[in-house]
């Protein structure tokens, strides 16, 4: 009996005290609840962001593939398109990613010269 009435009191003073939390709790965010225009905008904003970051988790997902394939080694291995000499002749550095799109000289027509010369060179 005694066992009993101890449970008793235990679960009312529990109860009573998660009550009391309860009402602290909502007495604290009732400074944050929005109505009209402004619970309007929140809640286009709060869409909004979880849409965006949806979607970019989705393209980061979709494009990992493609990212893992990359091998940058293989890449980058001395196809640089500027090496940088000092006076020894020692190499100092690199710079640019070398294409493989350019075009030989007698292939570029005569008015293209003239023209870029020009551009460059008032005389």
């Amino acid at each position: 009996m005694e066992l009993d009435s101890r449970i008793a009191s235990f679960v009312t003073s529990a109860w009573s005290a998660a009550q009391t939390a309860w009402i602290v709790s909502n007495g604290f965010f009732a400074r944050f609840k929005l109505t009209g225009w402004r619970r309007v905008l929140n809640e286009l904003l709060s869409s909004a962001l979880t849409l965006g970051l949806g979607g970019m988790l989705v393209v980061y997902s979709m494009a990992l593939p493609a990212f893992q394939e990359f091998d940058e080694g293989k890449f980058l291995a001395g196809k640089y398109s500027v090496t940088f000499l000092d006076a020894s002749g020692n190499e100092i550095g690199r710079r640019g990613i070398l294409h493989d799109d350019a075009v030989p000289l007698e292939d570029i027509p005569e008015s293209m010269i003239k023209a870029t010369l020009a551009t460059e060179d008032r005389r």
